[in-house]
C-alpha cells in the first residue's frame, strides 16, 4: 500500500514541479503581446489563445500536485475541529461522492481525448492547432488527480487501521 501510495504521489509532485513552469512561459507570452501592443503598437492575433492554453494545461495538471499539499478549496466549517481520526472518517465517507464525480469526468476526458487523437481534431482560432494534446493532457491530469484522491483514501484507511500516519519519503 505504501508503495503505490508514494508512487502516486511522487508522479503528482513530479508532474506538478515541472508544469509549474508553464506560469514563466504564459507571463512571456503576455509580456510579449503587452510591448508588441502598446509600444509597437502592433498587437498580436496569437498571444491571447497561446497563455490560455498554458494556463488551461497548468491548471489541470497541477491539480494532482494542489492534492497532495492539501491545497484545494474544502468546506471546513466542521472538519478543522476534527482530530485526525475524526477528518479521516470523514474523508472515507466523502470518498464516493467524490467518485460519483470523478469517474464519469475521468472517463469523458479520456474518450474527448482519444477522439481528438484519433480525427485529427483541429481548432481553427488564430491559428490551426491539434486539440489532441490539450484533450489528452487534461486526461492526464484528470488520471493523476483522481489517482492521488485514491492515494489519500488509503492513507486515511492506513491511518485508521495502525494508528499512524504513513511515511513515506518524497
Amino acid at each position: 500500500m505504501k508503495a503505490i501510495v508514494k508512487a502516486i504521489t511522487k508522479a503528482n509532485i513530479a508532474v506538478g514541479s515541472v508544469t509549474s513552469f508553464l506560469v514563466y512561459a504564459m507571463i512571456a507570452v503576455l509580456c510579449f503581446e503587452v510591448v508588441m501592443r502598446y509600444i509597437f503598437s502592433s498587437p498580436t492575433n496569437w498571444a491571447y489563445a497561446i497563455a490560455t492554453i498554458f494556463y488551461g494545461i497548468f491548471m489541470m495538471l497541477g491539480g494532482g500536485y494542489a492534492a497532495v499539499y492539501k491545497a484545494h478549496v474544502r468546506m471546513d466549517l466542521l472538519y478543522t475541529k476534527l482530530n485526525r481520526k475524526g477528518k479521516s472518517i470523514i474523508d472515507i465517507i466523502t470518498f464516493p461522492f467524490a467518485m460519483i464525480f470523478f469517474i464519469p469526468y475521468l472517463m469523458a476526458c479520456w474518450e474527448f481525448g482519444i477522439q481528438a487523437a484519433v480525427t485529427g481534431e483541429v481548432v481553427n482560432q488564430v491559428f490551426a492547432y491539434h486539440t489532441m494534446w490539450v484533450k489528452l493532457g487534461i486526461a492526464v491530469a484528470a488520471t493523476l488527480l483522481t489517482l492521488q484522491i485514491i492515494a489519500k483514501l488509503l492513507e486515511d484507511i492506513y491511518f485508521l487501521a495502525k494508528g499512524k500516519e504513513m511515511e513515506i519519503e518524497i
